[in-house]
C-alpha cells in the first residue's frame, strides 16, 4: 500500500504516523515508498491536518462503508478533508500524481487544477482552523485516498493525501 503525501511518506494505518513530510514550502522530488499497513478496518479514526502534513490514526487498509471519523485541524485556516474514490479505470497513482502538482503549483504560487475528473468525492467537511469535527460518510466500495488541505485563498491550498484504502 502507498500513503502519498504529496511527494513525501506518511505511514497509514498504523496508530501512529511514521514519518512526517517536509514543510509545504519545500516538497521532496522523490516519489512517494511502499509501506504495509495493518488489513483491518477503521475504528473511529483520527485524522489530522497541520501546517506540514497530514496524519491518520486508527485508519487500516480497509475502509467500512458507515464509520464516524474525528477530524482536526490544526492550521491557522479553514480545511477541507475529502475522500476521493477512484473512478473504474483509474489508478490510485494518478491521485497521487495529481496531489503532486497541486503542491508543485502551490509552491510556485500558481492557480491550483480544478477538482480531479478521474474520482468521486465523498464526505467532504470543512473544518475551522484550529478546530475539531466529527465526520460520518457513507462510502460506496472502491479504492480511496484522503485528500486533506488548508484553504488559505480560493486559488491557493497545500494539499496531503493518505491512502490508499479499499472500502469492500
Amino acid at each position: 500500500m502507498v500513503c502519498g503525501l504529496i511527494s513525501a511518506t506518511l505511514a497509514c494505518g498504523g496508530p501512529a504516523p511514521a514519518a512526517t513530510a517536509p514543510a509545504a514550502t519545500a516538497p521532496a522530488a522523490t516519489a512517494p515508498a511502499a509501506t504495509a499497513p495493518a488489513a483491518t478496518a477503521a475504528t473511529n479514526p483520527t485524522i489530522t491536518l497541520t501546517a506540514t502534513d497530514c496524519t491518520a490514526q486508527q485508519l487500516g487498509a480497509l475502509l467500512p462503508a458507515h464509520f464516524v471519523a474525528t477530524l482536526v485541524n490544526k492550521t491557522s485556516f479553514p480545511a477541507m478533508f475529502t475522500f476521493h474514490r477512484m473512478l473504474e479505470g483509474h489508478a490510485y497513482r494518478e491521485l497521487e500524481e495529481f496531489i503532486a502538482e497541486q503542491q508543485r503549483r502551490f509552491v510556485s504560487n500558481e492557480d491550483q487544477l480544478n477538482p480531479p475528473s478521474f474520482t468521486d468525492r465523498f464526505g467532504a467537511t470543512t473544518v475551522d482552523s484550529t478546530q475539531t469535527k466529527s465526520s460520518e460518510p457513507t462510502l460506496p466500495s472502491g479504492i480511496y485516498g484522503i485528500v486533506c488541505r488548508e484553504q488559505r485563498t480560493p486559488t491557493r491550498w497545500p494539499a496531503y493525501l493518505i491512502g490508499p484504502f479499499r472500502v469492500p
